[in-house]
Protein backbone atom coordinates (compact mmCIF):
# COMPACT_ATOMS: atom_id res chain seq x y z
CA UNK A 1 0.00 0.00 0.00
CA UNK A 2 1.85 3.09 -1.43
CA UNK A 3 0.74 7.01 -0.94
CA UNK A 4 2.69 10.17 -0.39
CA UNK A 5 1.47 10.52 3.25
CA UNK A 6 2.82 6.74 3.92
CA UNK A 7 6.03 7.79 1.92
CA UNK A 8 6.62 10.61 4.69
CA UNK A 9 5.83 8.57 7.25
CA UNK A 10 8.47 6.11 6.08
CA UNK A 11 11.06 8.89 5.94
CA UNK A 12 10.46 10.54 8.81
CA UNK A 13 10.53 7.23 10.80
CA UNK A 14 13.55 5.97 8.96
CA UNK A 15 15.58 9.39 9.88
CA UNK A 16 14.37 8.85 13.67
CA UNK A 17 14.89 4.71 13.33
CA UNK A 18 18.67 5.13 12.38
CA UNK A 19 19.69 7.79 14.90
CA UNK A 20 18.25 5.15 17.94
CA UNK A 21 15.04 6.59 18.36
CA UNK A 22 13.13 3.42 19.45
CA UNK A 23 9.50 4.38 19.02
CA UNK A 24 10.69 5.08 15.85
CA UNK A 25 12.38 1.78 15.17
CA UNK A 26 9.26 -0.07 16.21
CA UNK A 27 7.20 1.93 13.76
CA UNK A 28 9.86 1.48 11.22
CA UNK A 29 8.73 -2.56 11.94
CA UNK A 30 5.36 -2.65 11.86
CA UNK A 31 5.33 -1.12 8.56
CA UNK A 32 7.93 -3.62 7.09
CA UNK A 33 6.07 -6.09 8.80
CA UNK A 34 2.85 -5.38 6.86
CA UNK A 35 3.54 -3.37 3.95
CA UNK A 36 2.93 -0.02 4.90
CA UNK A 37 4.67 2.41 2.63
CA UNK A 38 7.35 -0.06 2.01
CA UNK A 39 7.14 -3.80 0.05
CA UNK A 40 6.60 -6.27 2.60
CA UNK A 41 9.60 -8.04 4.61
CA UNK A 42 9.66 -10.11 7.95
CA UNK A 43 13.32 -9.67 7.80
CA UNK A 44 13.63 -6.30 7.76
CA UNK A 45 11.24 -6.24 10.51
CA UNK A 46 12.49 -7.62 12.59
CA UNK A 47 15.78 -5.82 12.42
CA UNK A 48 13.96 -2.72 13.01
CA UNK A 49 11.95 -4.32 16.20
CA UNK A 50 14.73 -6.33 17.61
CA UNK A 51 16.95 -2.22 17.56
CA UNK A 52 13.64 -0.86 19.66
CA UNK A 53 13.54 -4.17 21.84
CA UNK A 54 17.54 -3.98 22.91
CA UNK A 55 16.47 -0.57 24.15
CA UNK A 56 14.12 -1.92 25.70
CA UNK A 57 10.87 -0.24 24.37
CA UNK A 58 8.46 -2.84 25.52
CA UNK A 59 6.39 -2.16 22.07
CA UNK A 60 9.55 -3.84 20.04
CA UNK A 61 9.56 -6.43 22.46
CA UNK A 62 6.70 -7.47 22.20
CA UNK A 63 6.23 -7.61 18.72
CA UNK A 64 9.83 -9.53 18.49
CA UNK A 65 8.41 -12.05 20.44
CA UNK A 66 5.42 -12.49 18.26
CA UNK A 67 7.82 -12.64 15.26
CA UNK A 68 9.78 -15.90 16.43
CA UNK A 69 6.36 -17.21 18.04
CA UNK A 70 4.97 -16.89 14.19
CA UNK A 71 8.60 -17.84 12.87
CA UNK A 72 8.48 -14.51 10.57
CA UNK A 73 11.72 -13.07 9.28
CA UNK A 74 13.27 -15.57 11.89
CA UNK A 75 13.36 -19.74 12.61
CA UNK A 76 10.64 -20.02 15.34
CA UNK A 77 12.14 -20.10 18.34
CA UNK A 78 9.35 -20.29 21.16
CA UNK A 79 12.48 -19.68 23.90
CA UNK A 80 12.99 -16.66 22.68
CA UNK A 81 9.52 -15.44 22.22
CA UNK A 82 8.84 -16.14 25.55
CA UNK A 83 11.99 -13.90 26.69
CA UNK A 84 10.64 -11.00 24.70
CA UNK A 85 7.28 -11.30 25.45
CA UNK A 86 8.00 -12.03 29.53
CA UNK A 87 10.31 -8.37 28.92
CA UNK A 88 7.70 -6.71 27.60
CA UNK A 89 4.79 -7.97 30.40
CA UNK A 90 6.96 -7.04 33.27
CA UNK A 91 6.85 -3.47 31.70
CA UNK A 92 3.22 -3.56 31.90
CA UNK A 93 2.41 -3.96 27.92
CA UNK A 94 -1.18 -5.86 27.84
CA UNK A 95 -0.39 -7.30 24.54
CA UNK A 96 2.65 -9.14 25.55
CA UNK A 97 0.53 -10.37 28.94
CA UNK A 98 -1.83 -11.30 26.65
CA UNK A 99 0.66 -13.34 24.31
CA UNK A 100 2.83 -14.73 27.45
CA UNK A 101 -0.24 -15.81 28.99
CA UNK A 102 -1.06 -17.76 25.58
CA UNK A 103 2.03 -19.20 25.97
CA UNK A 104 1.49 -20.60 29.31
CA UNK A 105 -1.66 -22.02 27.99
CA UNK A 106 -0.46 -23.73 25.30
CA UNK A 107 2.70 -24.94 26.78
CA UNK A 108 5.08 -23.56 24.34
CA UNK A 109 8.26 -23.94 26.08
CA UNK A 110 6.70 -23.10 29.56
CA UNK A 111 4.70 -25.34 31.91
CA UNK A 112 1.25 -25.80 30.67
CA UNK A 113 -0.99 -23.76 32.58
CA UNK A 114 -4.15 -23.15 31.38
CA UNK A 115 -5.77 -22.60 35.11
Amino acid sequence: MRSESYDDAVSLNSAAATQGYAPAQVNLGWMYEIGLGVTEDDGEAVRWFRLGAEQGDARAQNYLGFMYREGRGVAGDDDEAVRWFRLAAEQGDAQAQFHLGAMYFEGRSVPQDDG
